[in-house]
């Protein structure tokens, strides 16, 4: 079966060489001026100024590389010579396959071509070898990449683990007093041992930024559904006061975390879940302790998050977030958003879920401290 030659490349040069004649015909009223040493046309020319000096917002190259290159500034739509030649026949730019069809088939009519011309058997051959070569190089870049991402992943992997292993218990340490100045219960009252999922690093390097230096931090294991440390997640803390470092970004993650979780609480066939460490804690609390309550760490954590086996059902707490207005569209809270994905891929699993009312603008640890709050308020009266 015969082949015809992929000729747009040819089409797009020989239209170039002509774009004099192609203003011609489609802009007759065109004129042609000099703008920094380059000719160009000006195909809507008006006079400018008290020396009436032309000029247009719809311009073309005529010299140097850019030689059929147009603009019209007043629409903000431009383009190639092809571009230009469909734009005259039909008022807009092609942005479909269809369109650019019709454009080589303007761009034969008009050069006075009166067919594609058939591949050759040599020129067969020369693109079927170029597509090998093509994709050989592919199939090594992906090589290349998929094993540099591979160590990379490694890397954070034990980096994790070596973190982790540089842990001490976190209760009586400044981690354990960040917590409670953020309204968390003291460690004595949580009914489960910590020591397997938070802990306290007195210094640990900021990643982020080496010129940092070393800072205490608390730090959560986060394990995958079969109870394997595949990341950390840690909350950087000032030098001197039991407060977040003054960094742009004091909690950061170690390793590839997705589908993982810090499970607060321990394990059991029904948990909670939500975003951050600190809300976590904090509904755990507001909860009574009553069921785990594992944090996923973000939105996209809440997103991929996998269960283990023994999880039958989840309790959603999502963060209460602002709306996003993207193309004209007011969408859902990225908080919301997440839960519902979350629910729907536990539907698909059998796991099942419930959805619990959040505030509008706050989390589960807001919910505590507001608690706090007025249980304060109530000694004092």
């Amino acid at each position: 079966m015969s082949r015809f030659v992929d000729d747009s490349a040819e089409l797009a040069r020989l239209v170039t060489d002509e774009v004099e004649r192609l203003i011609e015909e489609y802009w007759p009223q065109a004129i042609k001026a000099r703008v920094k040493g380059q000719q160009i046309a000006l195909l809507t020319p008006r006079q400018k100024g008290k020396q009436k000096r032309p000029t247009s917002s719809f311009t073309v190259n005529l010299s140097g590389d850019r030689r059929g290159q147009w603009y019209r500034f007043s629409q903000s739509i431009g383009g190639g010579a092809l571009a230009l030649l469909h734009y005259g026949k039909h008022g807009y730019v092609p942005n479909s396959k269809s369109d650019w069809a019709e454009t080589y088939r303007l761009a034969r009519e008009f050069l006075g071509i009166t067919q594609q011309r058939e591949e050759t058997e040599e020129e067969r051959a020369d693109r079927e070898a170029q597509r090998a070569r093509d994709t050989a190089a592919r199939d090594q870049q992906n090589r290349q990449a998929a094993e540099a991402r591979a160590r990379k992943e490694a890397a954070r992997t034990y980096s994790a683990n070596e973190v982790w292993a540089e842990t001490r218990p976190l209760q009586g340490t400044q981690g354990e007093a960040y917590l409670v100045g953020r309204g968390i219960p003291p460690i004595e009252h949580w009914p489960w041992d910590c020591g397997a999922i938070i802990r306290f690093h007195p210094s640990l390097d900021y990643e982020l930024d080496r010129a940092v230096g070393r800072l205490p931090a608390v730090v959560a294991s986060v394990l995958d559904p079969f109870g394997k440390l595949i990341a950390v997640w840690q909350i950087y803390l000032d030098r001197t006061k039991a407060t977040k470092a003054p960094v742009e970004n004091a909690k950061v993650g170690r390793g590839p975390a997705a589908g993982g979780a810090v499970r607060i609480g321990g394990d059991a066939e029904r948990v909670g879940a939500c975003e951050g460490v600190e809300t976590g804690l904090g509904l755990w609390a507001l909860e009574g302790f009553r069921m785990p309550m594992w944090s996923m760490l973000s939105t996209s954590g809440m997103t991929s998050f996998e269960p283990p086996m023994f999880v039958k059902r989840i309790s959603i707490f999502h963060d209460g977030d602002k709306g996003i207005f993207q193309n004209g569209k007011i969408l859902k809270p990225p908080g919301t958003s997440a839960a519902d994905t979350l629910a729907g891929r536990m539907a698909e699993i059998g796991v099942a879920t419930n959805r619990n009312e959040m505030p509008i603008l706050g989390d589960g640890l807001d919910l505590l401290q507001t608690r706090n709050e007025i249980d304060r308020k109530k000694q004092i009266a």
